[in-house]
């Protein structure tokens, strides 16, 4: 059997040497890191599952909620505004596309979605009721396409409501931030 001294040096002689090892071994996994986290790619269209989340209203503007979650097997990144606008039954888009618009206030980042992860933004959709109707120009809609940030995969939605195809009152999106609601 070992005597205590003998343990207790070996103990002392490993602590020392794990203390000395430590920068290199800190330095090395924060290399590691971050190559890890320039080397992930951005989201595949295919990979990012579109779905509605909850209308919510205020006076004036219904905030559609849209959740995107990475369904791929490796962490993506996504930045920016969804392309977002109303359709008719047949397809044809009424009036102009979603404007981006930073109504959240929340700054545009690179979000890193994990596989599972999520993202969402909202659609303002302005009340056409609250407009004249010569500078609104409603017109009902069927429809609600949405692509992800510079992705061509689109996902349609039915989605039944009046817009304005001009002025003031055109639709609005906001920029993609973290999780799948803050609610």
């Amino acid at each position: 059997m070992r005597s205590p001294r003998l343990l207790v040096a070996i103990a002392s002689a490993a602590t020392t040497a794990a203390l000395l090892a430590t920068p290199q071994a800190i330095a090395a996994t924060s290399n590691e890191s971050a190559a890890r986290a320039r080397t992930v790619q951005p989201c595949a269209g295919a990979d990012l599952h579109v779905t509605l989340g909850r209308a919510e209203g205020t006076a004036g503007t219904t905030y559609q909620n849209v959740k995107f979650q990475n369904t791929g097997n490796t962490a993506c990144t996504v930045k920016g505004y969804p392309n977002t606008s109303f359709r008719t039954a047949k397809g044809k888009r009424v009036g102009p596309p979603s404007s981006h618009d930073n109504f959240s206030g929340v700054p545009v980042h690179r979000l890193t979605l994990k596989p599972g992860g999520f993202a969402h933004t909202a659609v303002a959709i302005p009340d056409a009721g609250n407009f004249p109707v010569s500078q609104c120009k409603p017109h009902a809609t069927a429809k609600l396409r949405v692509t992800a940030p510079k992705r061509a995969i689109a996902t349609v939605f039915p989605y039944h409501t009046t817009v304005c195809t001009n002025g003031d009152g055109t639709t609005r999106v906001g920029p993609l931030r973290k999780g799948p609601h803050p609610h």
